[in-house]
């Protein structure tokens, strides 16, 4: 695989965050904490999530497909600048409203979320190829993801960069039983999908269910076998870390000591988005060849220190790298972080 752009259609979502108290859903009234992080305003979204800590460890990317030319979009465009992801083939819509998403949450922690799908919906497979193809085939590694992207759509773009002879990385980041698939998709085009990618990173949920079975090590493979033979399949597994398969080694990747680095669980929201934009950037770095501990370990620092911040979203642009970097020395050895995350 050639080294170069990363570019990717999905959810670029404006994230309200909002602290609040035991938040059960059902409930009449709830006080939102008045402790200066009441109420945030945070980029996000699976797709612009990803791509942003795959650029915060280097790789160049960029976001192409419809975005709402309202006040969170403007939002969103200033935040794709600040952290140099590319949008120059995001086509903005004025009169249309960006996605958002509020996030409701709790000291555990725990999360309750309202989302509204905006432009995100309503990019069609016409409006791929009529404006977005030749961005997807001069691409060197194109992501996409399921939450909010009609699935038709989805196929349009593995069915472009596949011709191209493009990488296509998909996010299952829901399971086919999940109810945001009466809005994206059927089943059957779920399946074909998952199907279609070059590399699949399905949430645990999504693997089991694909896979009809709870041992993780079995669904993989099975995915692998059935579902398209891709070069990689990567499934998150919360607290346990994750599983790769190459087609020949499955290789768990054990969640990193975030307490080695003087950092701890805050907030897991996002954890997959930035895995899949650490494992996507160390395949882009080092290639399809490379082992699965150094893919798999890249993957997880990067989730791990999406964990132990508020929201999906870095902080800022400046500290990402090194923090990661900091996270993968203190768990597997500073030689083993200078050879994976080179100064």
């Amino acid at each position: 695989m050639k080294q170069g752009l990363i570019l990717g259609c999905g959810s670029v979502v404006v994230d309200v965050l909002k602290l609040v108290p035991n938040f059960k859903v059902g409930d009449k009234t709830k006080i939102i904490e008045q402790d200066g992080r009441s109420k945030k305003l945070i980029a996000g979204g699976v797709t612009l999530n990803n791509l942003v800590w795959s650029r915060m460890l280097g790789a160049r990317s960029g976001v192409f497909g419809r975005l709402g030319g309202d006040e969170y979009g403007k939002f969103l465009l200033k935040e794709m600048d600040r952290f140099g992801v590319a949008h120059d083939q995001l086509h903005v819509i004025e009169g249309e409203e960006a996605a958002y998403t509020d996030f409701f949450l709790d000291r555990q922690p725990e999360r309750t979320l309202f989302m509204f799908f905006g432009t995100t919906a309503t990019t069609t497979p016409e409006f791929i190829r009529t404006h977005c193809a030749d961005a997807i085939r001069n691409a060197a590694y194109v992501v996409t993801e399921i939450s909010q992207l009609p699935l038709d759509t989805v196929l349009e773009i593995e069915k472009i960069a596949h011709e191209a002879n493009v990488p296509v990385a998909v996010d299952l980041d829901i399971a086919p039983s999940n109810s945001i698939m009466q809005y994206i998709g059927t089943a059957a085009q779920y399946e074909k999908v998952a199907r279609g990618a070059t590399v699949l990173k399905p949430c645990d949920a999504a693997a089991t269910e694909l896979a009809g079975t709870d041992d993780l090590e079995k669904a993989i493979q099975k995915i692998h076998r059935d579902f398209g033979n891709h070069r990689l399949v990567a499934i998150t597994a919360a607290a346990k870390g994750s599983l790769l398969y190459d087609g020949k080694n499955v290789h768990w990747e054990n969640v990193l000591d975030l307490s080695k680095v003087g950092r701890k669980l805050v907030d897991p929201c996002g954890a997959g988005d930035a895995y899949f934009g650490g494992l996507n950037a160390a395949l882009n770095m080092l290639g399809f060849d490379a082992p699965l501990a150094d893919i798999g370990t890249i993957a997880n620092a990067t989730a791990g220190i999406c964990c132990s911040e508020y929201g999906a979203f870095p902080v800022d642009p400046e500290t990402p790298r090194a923090a990661i970097k900091n996270l993968i020395a203190a768990n597997r050895g500073g030689a083993t972080a200078d050879r994976l995350i080179p100064a």
